[in-house]
């Protein structure tokens, strides 16, 4: 879906306008030590240019998952890198390389900052610095094989997932490509713009190797646990990245929460403007965007409060199955949510694997990598493909973005967007149902697994004081008109465009429309005008695309609408009732005509909405076709 014709190169490209560091070098093996130096200095260069401080190592009380994740904690229990380590201390550049017991390396990489987008840049204003491991076993002409995405833990590299886990080894050992993401900096949250850089790295594995798109799966700890479990949730566009499983290792869902139970220097470390620039009383969107779930912060402690499910992001974890694994006596707030995710989840549908465990290790050592049976997490992973297209969808969006079969669209850009949606291909229905903060929804009836069934009935519940259109395309034949299920009249203010195949159905504040979408064979010609909508004063186009053998076509012009049984064999619904005014139209040989023309220039026509049909006659004077209603608006 994403993979280019990129090679594999050897050049860390380090090219960064306004920092210290503007450099390009080719990394080779033997100099792995300069290069994780020279990574190294890019790092600081960054950190130095968002103001990121040096994180202190903080104590107190109520230690949330900030204050363990301070350190990294092998099987031994023993610290292995100061925190904020960086990405050094490893092979840099590109290319693979053995460890001494035979298996691969992981391979440290940097994607530029940049406007280009990747796989050649992050496409946004931060680099990413990340590591890679391709399986010994790899065939670059081989089939495409998974990918194990790991994040890693509050204040800890993307290296510290290799030195504190067998993640890096399991995958090697089944042939996987593995991916150890930093996020910007390995001091940041999850943020909307730290997943931006995930989901770059995530797409440059994809240009380079050979990724299968649909078995891609991610892994954290502590926060990183958090970051995933959301990402899943956030990234359910079928045409993008999307995880077929996560895994959590004491995770941490709520960052509203660690907020509110955290020490005030984590409060103030969350209020920096590379993190979310203010408190959630502030910035409550912010917080929320990235969270998996959303405790009610007047429930807690203790901890972890009334979870509020229709209000988290976790709700797309319902097509996403989840692994968690947390120590029952992790004294951090994060693991302790666990429960919570798990029932409301599974409430939806959706599948979470508990593993709540007693590790035996002295706290900080149960909350840290050691919990984690990485080959039970492989196994759990193994032959689990992304469902792209779900037939029962529940979704908070937080943001324009695909989910399914549709598209949505929000009104407010601070505020969540909410649908619940069911195709139904055996009882020929959509269901869509509990629509707020959106513009549009835009709904693909392919993709719904509805094409070709006529009439298709669409029920739409809008309890929003919004009234929003709902928007149908990707029809196998163009549909014609809509009936009202209660009593069979008209549906009226339907919007059709034949050039894009859709048709737009108006759904007033606080309504709920029940309709059948019919498709009548002799409706098969298209009407439209250009622009749409015209201007006062402005030039306008009409075109009739009809069939050939058309030979002329009567154009009505009407300001109603009514459905009318035409010529016995079709139907008719611009309304023939005067004011309406017929039109004779010579065709071409091709059954078309193109009409240049304008719109007076007089006020009085601002605001004027016109609606135009034709019926088109071959040489016989037989009715050879219909065009759509054509609905001309002039501003």
């Amino acid at each position: 879906m994403f993979r280019m014709a990129c090679a594999v190169t050897a050049t860390l490209c380090l090219n960064f306008a306004s920092q210290s560091v503007d450099a390009q070098t080719t990394v080779s093996p033997d100099d792995a030590a300069d290069g994780a130096a020279l990574i190294d200095q890019a790092i600081q260069a960054q950190r130095d240019r968002l103001g990121i401080p040096t994180l202190p190592r903080v104590t107190g009380p109520l230690r949330g998952n900030f204050f363990y994740d301070d350190r990294n904690v092998n099987a031994s229990g023993a610290d292995d890198l100061p925190i904020g380590g960086g990405g050094g201390g490893g092979g840099g550049g590109e290319g693979g390389g053995e460890r001494p017991d035979g298996g691969a390396t992981p391979v440290q990489q940097l994607l530029p900052a940049g406007g280009g987008g990747p796989p050649l840049d992050t496409g946004t204003a931060n680099f990413e610095i990340f590591w890679y491991q391709i399986p010994l076993s790899y065939n670059p002409l081989g089939a495409d094989i998974p990918l194990v995405v790991a994040y890693h833990g509050f204040g800890q590299s993307a290296q510290s997932v290799h030195l504190n886990s067998t993640v890096d080894d399991e995958a090697d050992a089944r042939g996987w490509l593995y991916l150890s993401v930093t996020g910007i900096d390995d001091q940041l949250f999850g943020t909307a713009a730290v997943q931006e850089n995930v989901r770059a790295a995530i797409l440059w594995m994809i240009a380079n190797f050979n990724v299968d798109e649909d078995k891609i799966y991610g892994v954290g700890f502590s926060l990183g646990g958090g970051v995933m479990a959301n990402m899943a949730s956030r990234f359910r566009d079928p045409e993008d990245i999307m995880f077929a499983s996560v895994a959590s290792v004491s995770g941490a869902y709520d960052n509203t929460a660690s907020y509110n139970l955290g020490d005030p220097a984590l409060q103030a470390w969350l209020e920096q403007p590379f993190n979310y620039g203010g408190p959630p009383t502030t910035v409550p969107f912010s917080y929320r965007r990235t969270s998996a779930l959303y405790f009610d912060p007047a429930t807690y402690p203790p901890i972890p409060g009334t979870l509020l499910g229709a209000e988290s992001m976790g709700t797309g974890l319902h097509t996403t199955p989840v692994y968690a694994v947390w120590d029952i006596f992790d004294g951090t707030n994060g693991p302790k949510q666990n429960p919570q995710l798990n029932i409301y989840v599974e409430s939806l549908g959706g599948t979470v694997d508990d593993h709540p465990i007693i590790s035996g290790i002295q706290p900080p050592g149960n909350h840290s990598w050691t919990v984690l049976d990485e080959v039970e997490m492989f196994d759990y992973f193994d032959g689990k493909s992304t469902d792209r297209w779900p037939s029962d969808v529940y979704s908070l969006v937080d943001r324009d973005t695909a989910v399914s079969f549709f598209h949505f669209n929000t009104e407010e850009v601070e505020e969540f967007g909410t649908i619940e949606a069911h195709a139904n291909p055996g009882l020929g229905s959509l269901v869509i149902a509990n629509v707020f903060n959106a513009t549009d929804v835009i709904v693909d009836v392919t993709e719904a697994g509805l094409d070709g069934i006529w009439p298709l009935r669409v029920t739409v519940t809008n309890p929003d004081i919004r009234g929003i259109p709902v928007v149908l395309g990707g029809f196998d034949l163009p549909p014609s008109y809509v009936l009202k299920v209660s009593d069979g009249t008209l549906f009226e203010g339907v919007e059709t465009d034949p050039v894009a195949g859709t048709m737009r159905l108006p759904v007033p504040a606080l309504t709920m429309i029940d309709v059948e979408i019919h498709h009548d064979p002799l409706w098969s010609s298209r009407l439209w005008s250009d622009p749409d909508p015209a201007t006062v004063g402005g030039a306008l186009t009409l075109e009739l695309d009809g069939q050939t053998g058309d030979n002329v076509s009567i154009l009505i012009v009407s300001t109603t609408e009514l459905l009318l049984d035409f010529w016995g064999v079709t139907k008719l619904q611009a309304n023939l009732i005067p004011p309406s005014f017929l039109v004779v139209l010579a065709l071409d040989g091709n059954g078309d005509i193109t009409i240049p023309d304008s719109i007076p220039n007089n006020p009085a026509y601002s605001g004027v909405k016109m609606l135009l049909q034709g019926a088109q006659f071959d040489a016989g004077n037989n009715l050879s076709s219909m065009t759509n209603l054509w609905t001309l608006h002039v501003n």
